[in-house]
């Protein structure tokens, strides 16, 4: 545009300059809040971000914990498999003890019959 074209412009009134700097303020304004806005958007998106990984890192524990869990219940399950071995064990043994103390019980039954025997037998030929 040359100068002598806008030279050729009417001069805006004192409303229009007054309505031309309303406008400015508000698109100043505007721009403030938008700017605010975005500003409470890019926190907003941080503190979601933050939620994210404190998620994922409780899912990651929670997996953790019920992997934990199945090991715990698989070493209950062997020990309780191996505690019924070993009861079963120690019902065998305790009944092997109890049939080796009735042997010893009949054998020594028969160990002093034969004493009284003997012993009867010789004084019967000392009489």
């Amino acid at each position: 545009m040359s100068t002598s074209s806008a030279a050729s412009w009417p001069r805006p009134s004192n409303a229009r300059l007054a309505q031309l700097s309303e406008a400015r303020n508000l698109i100043t304004s505007a721009l403030a809040v938008k700017d605010e806005a975005l500003a409470a958007s890019r926190d907003a998106f941080a503190q979601a971000d933050a939620a994210v990984a404190r998620a994922e890192r409780a899912e990651a524990e929670a997996a953790s914990t019920r992997g934990r869990l199945d090991q715990v219940r698989e070493e209950r399950e062997s020990a309780r498999e191996e505690a019924l071995v070993l009861t079963g064990r120690l019902a065998t043994v305790t009944s092997e003890r109890d049939n080796a103390a009735a042997e010893v019980a009949r054998e020594r039954s028969y160990a002093e019959q034969r004493v009284t025997n003997v012993k009867d037998s010789l004084e019967q030929q000392l009489t």
